[in-house]
């Protein structure tokens, strides 16, 4: 709620407004699983501010904000992400080592297969930096002969810790 006090992070991060787990799609290939023109501020989980697990979703002009973890994170996901924006994941005085986030704060993690008929589709986002062993979009291979393949496409990259695309 705006307005609310800040509070201690209990993972060692810097104090701020309360976290809460963000938005998981869990086991449905629904056409219906859409977030559109949203603001996802200060939801903090490992499986993501968005988390798509089992699932198809399409992410079109959406911003985070406040969080030191994953942004969006995929397992066996169907996912058009687009048209959206990935801030820098840390400030300029914060060192991912010191507060234990090394490796786990990507802007984008992707690990797992799609579906035989779903898509893996990063296109015209925003992406701010990145430190420590910290990549801002990692996406596990699972190297296959056929099915969807990443396409990363016409997005802006401000830099990286580790890779940008590992």
């Amino acid at each position: 709620m705006p307005g609310q006090p800040f509070v201690p992070d209990l993972n060692g991060l810097p104090d701020g407004p309360a976290r809460w787990k963000g938005i998981q799609f869990r086991d449905s290939g629904a056409a219906e699983n859409k977030i559109a023109f949203a603001d996802i501020e200060y939801a903090q989980d490992n499986n993501g501010a968005i988390g798509v697990i089992n699932s198809s979703a399409v992410i079109d002009d959406v911003s985070f904000a406040g969080t030191h973890r994953r942004m969006l994170y995929g397992n066996n996901a169907s996912l058009l992400i687009r048209n959206s924006d990935f801030p820098d994941m840390f400030a300029e005085d914060e060192d991912p080592a010191v507060l234990g986030l090394d490796n786990i704060s990507e802007q984008i993690k992707i690990v797992g297969r799609p579906p035989a008929d779903g898509q893996l589709i990063i296109q015209n986002n925003v992406f701010g930096s990145n430190k420590g062993h910290n990549d801002v979009i990692d996406a596990d291979s699972n190297r296959v002969t056929a099915g969807p393949i990443l396409q990363i496409l016409d997005n802006v990259f401000a830099g990286a810790g580790d890779e940008l695309l590992d």
